[in-house]
């Protein structure tokens, strides 16, 4: 942030993630960007950083990754930035729209609404912030009578479902304070809801009645973790 937004400072935090193949990383860069024709660079104080600097430093790190890059002309880094164990996001189709962008200012508004929160589990996912941002960024152009000086773009590999990456907390799940129980809850979701998704994944390979005899033990296992977060955070008391 500000003057400590350095090429070195970046790398170094970069370069000290530590994590294994199962945690979620998360990266998201606000503010302005270049492209030359052939290279992005994020504009920081200092010498800028490239897409491939940032991609060479998240490379060395073994997890499922996403990075939002919410700059002008940041969609000259998509090329740089893909990679099969990564979700990429950006706030312009390529590198010549090179106007202000408007994407970063929804992607923080809608973080903290509980309107972006679709199904209500009170965590806002990356899927559900993407969608609510995008949705925006079209309604601002119209609503100004500008035409569109930007389209995102979101690409990466298939085994990586943008459901599983949570954003933020809000309602009760925002309290800082949540007992050990109510966090082991909330992991033992987290990994059957993963479990969804490789169930999905794997719908061409199953039989119907292989397929949904696992689709009902798994959603029978998630409505009573549900049950369980909501007796434990008090919902369950009327």
């Amino acid at each position: 942030r500000g003057a400590d937004a350095t090429k070195s400072n970046i790398l170094s935090v970069l370069g000290g993630l530590k994590s294994n193949p199962d945690d979620y990383v998360q990266v998201h860069l606000i503010g302005h960007g270049s492209f030359d024709g052939n290279n992005y660079k994020f504009n920081i104080p200092g010498p800028d950083i490239t897409a491939e600097e940032i991609a060479n430093a998240m490379n060395q790190i073994g997890s499922k990754q996403m990075v939002a890059l919410m700059t002008s002309a940041s969609g000259g880094a998509m090329t740089a930035l893909k990679h099969d164990n990564r979700l990429v996001i950006t706030a312009t189709k390529s590198g010549l729209q090179k106007n202000a962008s408007v994407f970063s200012r929804y992607w923080a508004r809608g973080s903290n609404l509980s309107s972006v929160d679709l199904n209500k589990n009170e965590i806002i996912s990356l899927a559900e912030l993407y969608a609510y941002t995008q949705n925006e960024v079209s309604k601002y152009y119209q609503r100004e009578g500008l035409i569109a000086s930007e389209a995102s773009l979101f690409e990466g590999p298939e085994t990586l479902d943008p459901e599983l990456f949570s954003l933020a907390r809000i309602g009760q799940l925002a309290n800082a304070s949540l007992s050990a129980t109510a966090e082991a809850l909330l992991s033992e979701r987290a990994n059957v809801e993963e479990k969804l998704s490789e169930l999905s994944s794997r719908r061409q390979q199953l039989s119907d009645e292989e397929y949904f005899a696992e689709l009902q033990d798994l959603m029978l296992e998630l409505g009573l973790l549900q049950q369980q977060i909501d007796q434990e955070l008090g919902n369950g008391d009327e």
